[in-house]
Formats: C-alpha cells, structure tokens, sequence
C-alpha cells in the first residue's frame, strides 16, 4: 500500500474506488475486479447530508453524479481501497454508506491519513520479524444465552466492547454500519441485539476470575434489567460479563483496574480518566 499524508482531500478532488461489490444496492457480487472515479466531498458537507456529527476526521466522503448517473461503492467492496486519481497512492479505505449511489448520500472511507502510524507500525512488525506473527486465539465474551461474533471487528478496528462502552450513540445509530468483513456490530454483537445464541448455558474458562461482589440475599440490585438501569440504582454495579446487576464494587476491589478503562468499567466501577483510576461506583 502506497500512501502520503500530504495529499490535500479538497471538495471535488478525483479518486478512484475499486472492489468486486456489487453494482447496485442489494445486488449481487461482481466476478471482475471493477474500479469508478468519484469526487471527495468534504466533512461539513457530508455531516449536512449524514446527519451532524455522523462523519469524523477518521472518514472521508466520495460519490459522484454525472449526467443523471450517480457513482459510488457498495456492498462487497468493503475493505477496499480508495486512491487518489493523480498519484495513485492510497487515501482511504471502503467503509460504510446508507444503500449504494444514492445521490443524497455519499460513501464514507476510513482516511488512511488519520491511521498511518497505526498501519506503519504494523508494517514495520510484520517486515522486522516473523511475516506472519501467530494470533492468540479470541475468546469471545459471552452473556447468558449470547456470545459475540468471535473476532468481530468494525471498519474502525473497534470490537464488541466499544459499542458497550459508547451506548450513546454506539448501537442506536451505528448498528447496522461499517462492515469490515466480519459483519455489522447489529449482528455480532450481543449488546447490540446480534451475537450467536447459545444452546447451553456457557461453561465458565479456566482462567483467573476478576472479583465481583455477589448479590446479597434481597439486595435491590437483584433482578435489575439493563446496564443503564442497573449503573444508576443507588449501591448497585453492572457486571457486563456476566450481564447481571450486582452489588457494586468497593474503591478497594475496583483499584485492581487501575489503568484498565475497559475492565473498570466492564465491573461495574467508575473510571477516572486524569488519573486512570478505578473507584468504586457508589464509595
């Protein structure tokens, strides 16, 4: 992949797309390589059309209309690439979009830009050492009869649990978008209403548990649904891997996640983030 950081991605600026997508919304995959020239259409003037705040700096915007034609990617080009029509480097890669050249709504890129030290520093891994480094096998977390799609990440490179930490806006408005190839977080992830049923309630990993506080008999934490819900009820805490309410955590048994936003938060504990402390929810 060829990129470069200074190419200017003005209103207007010719880019080209390429994928083996399909060339109509909810049709089929093509059997041939295809590419379209579009034309980068800026942030504000795709938040007009998205909706305000729907495209960050980490996206860009590209379509094309041209004699009652509208031009654009669609589904099964995802995870392709976007290029710049005069250099040929690479300057996003096919992310999401509301259904396929609709003129009021372009298609949205990941911008290669944003992420280049991100990639760079994988490239650099990859060509010092083992080509191929082994993957440590992902345990996907499971919530009572639900597991997430294991693996799941988005165009983003989020999982499952970003959307659980970002419920607003997270799966509300998010839910059925930017499908890197392993699907949409509305399908895969249990927090979103996705995930694979279980036949069998889950057994337990033999892995060293996190602590948590049981519920005590006729706690008013018991039977509480959801983790808003849960998280505001005076005294309790949300375990999200167990997708219980339980009795909340105390500073001294939160502070072992010290550090650890995601696993603070998982347990039902407060994450303070100028110290990157874990406290108790309710000390």
């Amino acid at each position: 992949m060829t990129t470069n950081c200074e190419i200017s991605l003005t209103t207007g600026k010719d880019v080209t797309v390429m994928g083996w997508g399909a060339t109509s919304s909810g049709g089929s995959a093509s059997n041939v390589l295809l590419e379209v020239e579009v034309d980068v259409v800026s942030q504000p003037d795709c938040n007009d059309l998205y909706g305000s705040g729907m495209i960050t700096d980490r996206m860009v915007c590209a379509a094309r209309s041209e004699n009652g034609v509208n031009k654009d990617s669609c589904q099964g080009d995802s995870g392709g690439p976007i290029i710049d029509s005069e250099t040929g480097k690479q300057i996003g890669i096919v992310s999401w979009g509301y259904g396929c050249a609709n003129p009021n709504y372009p298609g949205v890129y990941a911008k290669v830009q944003d992420q280049i030290d991100w990639i760079n520093q994988y490239i650099d891994t990859w060509t010092s050492g083992d080509p191929f480094p082994t993957k440590a096998p992902v345990v996907a977390p499971s919530y009572g009869n639900c597991m997430n799609v294991p693996d799941f990440v988005d165009s983003y490179g989020d999982d499952c649990s970003w959307y659980e930490e970002n419920s607003e806006p997270g799966c509300g408005i998010w839910s059925d978008c930017c499908d890197a190839g392993y699907g949409s977080p509305g399908g895969a992830c249990c927090y979103c209403g996705g995930g694979i049923t279980l036949t069998d309630p889950p057994v337990s990993s033999p892995v060293a548990s996190t602590p948590s506080a049981s519920p005590t008999e006729g706690s008013t934490c018991t039977g509480i649904t959801g983790r808003k819900k849960c998280n505001k009820t005076d005294g309790c805490g949300f375990n999200v891997s167990n997708n219980e309410c339980r009795t909340a955590l105390t500073t001294s048994e939160c502070s072992e996640f010290d550090g650890k936003k995601r696993k603070c938060k998982r347990n039902g504990c407060k994450y303070i983030i100028d110290s990157e402390s874990c406290i108790g929810r309710w000390d």
